[in-house]
């Protein structure tokens, strides 16, 4: 014992204040360990973004195999009982035709997008609806470097219920941007607008938004208005679970069943023709997952033919 041989050992001012900020020092020190994100992750988690229809938390999926039709039918097949139909006789044709098809989980989605929206330049990766930006498949989530489950046709508009076959139909759910998904959130779809705020101008230049519509790039106008013509077709209210919806000349629909703005859809459908990389979406829902057709793709003539006579 130290003290023994030499005696108490005395403690200058200066050992005395280090003694007590000791503690102090320590206590900081857990502190800052249980710190929460690094200031860039906290800049990122205060991005603001306008409340989306389509947020949700669950990034968990359900494992999903293709289901290959054994008896594909050909075009001609398909379209076969429409040859010579207009108007309303043709809406009613291709109803039946389309109607019925295989519903999967809002969880299995995630799987099946990524094989429906595969980018045909890069096997693995998927194409974002607004933004066109290709992105792996497997990075699905809510930051700005994954992609999430877009519902063209909001689904505040008429099919607020995951148990009901338009929120999982897959010709209308689209890997998008979360934070340009946010911005549509469930807007109608119309022309005017300002620009995205400056980050998301960078991702989608021709993308511009107000209070009631979003107008998305110009490549995919028609991607757009095709599908909403397919949902209005497909949803006639003749099943249970599924509502009549309407696409309807004008803005400001709020959560009844239907959306616009028809007579811009007709000429964006006219002014951005079908793709290569619809007709492959196409084909894959049909002959993997829900074994039925988009008939807007395969036939835009028919938009015409059921929608134009509203517009002049």
């Amino acid at each position: 014992d130290p003290c023994a041989i030499f005696g108490p050992v005395p403690f200058s001012p200066l050992h005395l204040v280090m003694h007590a900020l000791v503690p102090v020092l320590l206590s900081l020190l857990v502190v800052s360990s249980r710190a929460g994100p690094s200031v860039e992750g906290s800049l990122d988690h205060h991005h603001h973004h306008p409340a989306n229809d389509d947020d949700d938390d669950d990034n968990t999926h359900e494992p999903v195999s293709p289901e290959p039709l054994l008896h594909a039918e050909s075009l001609e097949e398909y379209y076969a009982a429409m040859e010579g139909l207009t108007g309303d006789d043709l809406r009613h044709a291709l109803h039946e035709k389309i109607k019925g098809h295989t519903v999967f989980s809002y969880k299995q989605l995630w799987s099946i997008l990524q094989d429906t929206d595969e980018d045909p330049e890069h096997a693995g990766n998927v194409l974002e609806l607004y933004t066109r930006t290709s992105i792996p498949g497997v990075d699905h989530g809510g930051s700005k470097t994954e992609w999430n489950r877009e519902h063209v046709w909001a689904k505040s508009h008429g099919f607020p219920s995951s148990t009901m076959p338009p929120y999982t139909d897959v010709h209308h759910l689209r890997p998008a941007h979360p934070y340009v998904n946010s911005v549509r959130s469930a807007k109608d779809f119309d022309d005017g607008g300002e620009p995205l705020s400056p980050d998301l101008s960078e991702l989608c230049p021709t993308c511009a938004t107000d209070d009631d519509s979003f107008r998305p790039a110009e490549v995919v106008r028609g991607d757009v208005a095709r599908m909403l013509f397919y949902m209005d077709v497909r949803y006639e209210g003749d099943a249970s679970d599924e509502p009549d919806l309407q696409v309807v000349e004008g803005v400001g629909t709020g959560t009844e069943p239907k959306i616009g703005s028809l007579c811009t859809l007709l000429k964006w459908h006219a002014l951005d023709p079908v793709s290569d990389v619809e007709r492959q979406r196409n084909d894959r829902i049909y002959n993997s997952w829900q074994h039925n057709r988009n008939p807007f793709i395969d036939h835009p003539e028919y938009v015409e033919e059921i929608f134009g006579s509203t517009c002049s």
